[in-house]
């Protein structure tokens, strides 16, 4: 019987190293970049994608792959090559995340929750500005999340980040000398490299 993980990219990092090991899993995820990150580890995984809790109901009670916080798998080249390009040789980079993943945020919606995983444009542009011009700030989402944020967020000084895949993002991250977000996926990846956060929940 294939081990398990359910859940999303956090979940995905801290199990990656025990997936290697196992080469062939089963993955229960909303995170549409599963097949994505499993395929750059080399993990041949079979994957069940849900859009709502309920969906998890009846899963098979398989065993759970072994977690760790801090695992030891590269990062493709590739995707290194390209974050250098962006981000690299810069003295000081602040990484913000400002709108979470599309399933919590549409989870909550539908149940009627008002608590969103949001920092509102003017709230970042209120943080960009405690910082110098010579802070490089990395402003990462997808081109839709990042929509409301470029008419307000113009200075020189910010880097847009627009997810183009996983490994990317994690490189990405992973020139970040200190992150702001709110809980997501990108905080997960700076838990993972390690580099001091402050999240909001």
């Amino acid at each position: 019987m294939l081990k398990k993980i359910i859940g999303g990219v956090g979940d995905f990092l801290q199990i990656a190293d025990s997936a290697i090991k196992e080469k062939e899993i089963k993955v229960y995820s909303h995170a549409h970049c599963a097949d994505e990150f499993f395929s750059g580890l080399g993990v041949s995984a079979d994957i069940t994608f849900f859009n709502k809790i309920e969906d998890l109901n009846g899963i098979e009670d398989a065993p759970d792959l072994q977690r760790d916080l801090f695992g030891s798998f590269e990062v493709p080249e590739a995707s290194t090559l390209r974050a250098n390009q962006l981000l690299g040789g810069r003295p000081y980079v602040v990484g913000i995340h400002p709108v979470g993943g599309d399933f919590w945020n549409a989870h909550t919606r539908e149940r009627g929750i008002s608590i969103q995983k949001v920092i509102p444009p003017e709230q970042v542009k209120a943080i960009v500005g405690l910082f110098s011009e010579k802070t490089t700030i990395a402003l990462f989402g997808s081109p839709n999340q990042l929509e409301d944020y470029k008419p307000i967020l113009t200075q020189k000084n910010i880097v847009y980040i627009e997810h183009a895949n996983i490994w990317d993002s994690l490189a990405n991250v992973s020139f970040c000398h200190r992150l702001i977000a709110v809980d997501s996926g990108i905080k997960s990846m700076a838990a993972y490299k390690r580099i001091p956060s402050i999240v909001f929940v």
